[in-house]
């Protein structure tokens, strides 16, 4: 084990240990992150998992902001006109998998057949996972409308398919934030991978909404959790196509 893949460990099983701490995830859940967290680990090394921890931290940060500000609004508003927040609920094992099992699969193709283009789809998968959770996140608490990706129709904050200037900009921004990361972890030239990963989020980030405003709630078996797979996996189909691109 080298010093970096034993910094990586130590840091993932912290925050296997806050995300527990904080009620980020459920304890049925931390086996399941703890697996995607080693996947991830085997097949892309400790930059992977910087990656993984980059999109779980700052999502469950920003889960937990939009919440209280919710709540902070609530207190605020006349009692006439207030409608009670959502509950807080740790993620469970379907959205750990719903967000990871994506780049978990790239991975393990990584490792198990030295395909090195897998390594992008890892990030892909990733980029695509982080630009929709800080799209929804903070579209929901900026101001300004939000319209149904397929038709223009004005829509609350929050709705699925919905798209804001706000959200949409907040996601391109934790994309290539994420790309940037790998660049310095030992990805592609920070340039490079901030592009990739900003196409990759981008395709699954619309992949998400497109699937959102038609088979959403429209289907009984494709919920929130199997459009979040379908966008991640649109991910990392992206970033395979352009790892295996830069390469040739």
């Amino acid at each position: 084990m080298t010093p970096a893949d034993g910094a990586a460990l130590v840091v993932g099983v912290g925050s296997l240990g806050l995300a527990w701490r904080r009620a980020w995830l459920t304890w049925r859940a931390l086996p399941v992150a703890a697996l995607v967290g080693a996947a991830v680990w085997w097949g892309a090394g400790p930059a992977g998992v910087g990656l993984l921890l980059f999109f779980f931290v700052t999502s469950s940060v920003f889960t937990r902001l939009r919440r209280r500000r919710a709540r902070s609004a609530y207190v605020r508003a006349p009692a006439a006109s207030r409608h009670a927040p959502h509950r807080h609920s740790p993620r469970n094992g379907w959205q750990v998998l719903a967000n990871g099992a994506a780049a978990s699969v790239a991975a393990l193709l990584a490792a198990a057949f030295g395909v090195a283009a897998a390594v992008g789809a890892v990030a892909g998968a990733l980029a695509a996972a982080t630009a929709d959770t800080w799209a929804s996140e903070l579209g929901r608490t900026a101001a300004g409308p939000t319209w149904l990706i397929t038709t223009g129709e004005r829509v609350s904050p929050g709705h699925s398919g919905g798209l804001s200037v706000a959200g949409t900009a907040a996601g391109l921004a934790g994309a290539i934030a994420l790309g940037l990361l790998w660049g310095v972890l030992g990805g592609p030239p920070a340039p490079r991978a901030a592009l990739a990963s900003l196409v990759a989020g981008a395709t699954g980030m619309t992949v998400d909404s497109l699937l959102g405003a038609t088979l959403e709630r429209r289907v009984r078996w494709v919920g929130n959790d199997a459009v979040n797979l379908a966008g991640t996996c649109a991910g990392a189909a992206v970033g395979w196509f352009l790892a295996a691109h830069a390469a040739a």
